[in-house]
């Protein structure tokens, strides 16, 4: 399976940030040039948890949505009389 662009890109970006801390430390203005993509991503990580939910609601929906299409009902169980007749 292909890495997506944000994988490989964080990845990327964590290499960068761990072999050049030391120059980037000297950096005066370092918060400055460095503080969109920090805001960026925070943003994201901090969207993540919703979005997790929100995957698992959608997911559910659709997996009882999927069951209900292949003939199954809600909580009837007992579609039939006793004298089995429908």
């Amino acid at each position: 399976m292909p890495l997506s662009k944000g994988l490989i890109a964080s990845k990327w970006l964590r290499a960068v940030l761990s072999t050049h801390t030391s120059y980037l430390m000297t950096c005066p203005d370092i918060t400055e040039r460095l503080g969109p993509m920090y805001e960026l991503i925070e943003a994201r990580t901090r969207l993540y948890p919703k979005l997790a939910r929100l995957h698992g609601k959608l997911s559910l929906i659709s997996s009882q949505m999927n069951f209900d299409e292949n003939g199954h009902t809600n909580g009837d169980d007992n579609e039939s009389d006793d004298d089995g007749s429908s």
